[in-house]
């Protein structure tokens, strides 16, 4: 006689779901274990009315002693028929019986599903407290969707996802869970700047961003080499010149490194075009009071010493020239000028084969030697041929006019003198 199999593959779960209306507690709660391994397969059996109503009845029967697991095999059931509110509001109810570090696509679902609806509650009630409305009623955010969340954090923490951990912390505005998840993870200053990454793309609430940046600037702060460049980014959004300009004495008041760092954060604070706060730092930098001060302090203590005081002067006046945008405006200008590679012989023969009386093509070449050699201040070609570009009329001659103004871009000292003879004399 053959033996026959172990076990015998179930064709359907009409078996298990009859033990559901047997009085036995035991029979009713080894049918719900059985029912959770079988859920996947025949969900379609379960998710009859009469099926779902008993597992639903089960939950809700205080004496059974497995209704998480019924709300679990109920939640399972109503993922399968797409309906995922209902399936995450049973998830909640199962409490530790649905387990988040599971890796099945029912768990990750939920789980994407419950952290938007916490992020969702989390920006409602942030917003409520912004626009200081008692009066205003906010749903309340479930303690067991706090609970899975936290679980999640847990979870990212546990296997060092700690990017992923810091953007659900972002867009929960979870600050505390922010400031945990940098300290926890092992190249602070990279998820610091992954954070202002975030805050600049994902941040939408201006007061919300303005108090993450805050406690960024703190971290940064409690760094034991803080990352100049990226905090004062931060100041800058904060609009807080007075730190901004703090720092930066800090940094010229040390070594030559620390001074070439100041540079560095006042280039790229100049970068951002923010003309007014790039003056109020300037203003908070006030060497009259601060260099007379050192240099009092350094003439009773150490008067060999006050030659630091000339220095500390100089790399404030560097600093200032940065700020104002002179030194970037003279580099750019000097790049420009020795890297043109303009070939003046082409614009001249150009112009050589022209008919005399035709405008278009005579300000088509004007403008061309304009782009070719704009902000180089490189304008050989028409001190050359001044009477030739004194054809120009009406519409043409202001074109012209203005080609000057392209090729001397950024060269404001002498200005007026440069367009003087292109100007009318009135």
């Amino acid at each position: 006689e053959e033996p026959q199999p172990a076990h015998m593959a179930l064709t359907s779960a009409a078996g298990v779901l009859s033990l559901l209306d047997e009085d036995n507690p035991q029979l009713k709660i080894h049918a719900i274990k059985k029912l959770d391994k079988m859920v996947d397969n025949f969900w379609s059996e379960m998710a009859n009315e009469d099926a779902i109503l008993k597992i639903e009845k089960l939950y809700e029967d205080e004496k059974f002693g497995s209704r998480k697991m019924a709300a679990l095999v109920a939640s399972k059931v109503f993922y399968h028929l797409e309906a995922l509110d209902d399936s995450l509001r049973y998830a909640l109810c199962a409490g530790e019986a649905f387990n988040v570090s599971g890796k099945t696509e029912y768990v990750e679902t939920l789980l994407a599903k419950c952290i938007d609806e916490y992020i969702r509650l989390r920006i409602q009630e942030s917003e409520s407290k912004q626009k200081g409305g008692a009066e205003e009623k906010t749903e309340p955010i479930d303690p067991r969707l706090i609970s899975i969340v936290d679980q999640m954090f847990e979870r990212c923490y546990a296997h060092h996802q700690f990017e992923q951990a810091l953007g659900i912390a972002v867009e929960s505005r979870r600050l505390d869970q922010v400031a945990r998840c940098i300290k926890m993870s092992g190249d602070v200053q990279k998820i610091l700047s992954y954070c202002l990454k975030l805050c600049k793309t994902t941040v939408h609430s201006r007061r919300y961003r303005n108090q993450l940046l805050q406690v960024m600037v703190q971290l940064y702060k409690g760094l034991k080499n803080p990352d100049y460049l990226n905090m004062c980014q931060c100041l800058l959004f904060l609009n807080d010149s007075e730190s901004v300009a703090a720092t930066l004495d800090k940094l010229i008041s040390g070594d030559t490194d620390k001074a070439v760092l100041a540079y560095q954060v006042a280039f790229d604070l100049n970068e951002n075009q923010n003309q007014p706060f790039l003056l109020r730092v300037r203003k908070k930098l006030s060497p009259e009071k601060e260099g007379n001060d050192k240099g009092e302090d350094m003439q009773v203590e150490k008067p060999e010493n006050s030659s630091k005081g000339s220095e500390y002067e100089d790399r404030l006046k560097k600093l200032k020239d940065i700020l104002s945008g002179k030194t970037p405006t003279d580099l750019y200008l000097h790049f420009l000028y020795t890297h043109s590679k303009t070939d003046l012989l082409v614009l001249k023969s150009i112009k050589d084969r022209l008919k005399p009386r035709n405008t278009v093509t005579h300000i088509a070449t004007v403008m061309s030697h304009s782009i070719m050699n704009s902000g180089t201040t490189i304008d050989t070609f028409l001190r050359d041929n001044l009477q030739w570009l004194a054809k120009a009329t009406n519409w043409s001659k202001f074109t012209a006019t203005a080609s000057i103004g392209v090729i001397h871009r950024g060269h404001y000292k002498e200005s007026l003198k440069l367009l003087q003879p292109y100007l009318p004399s009135g």
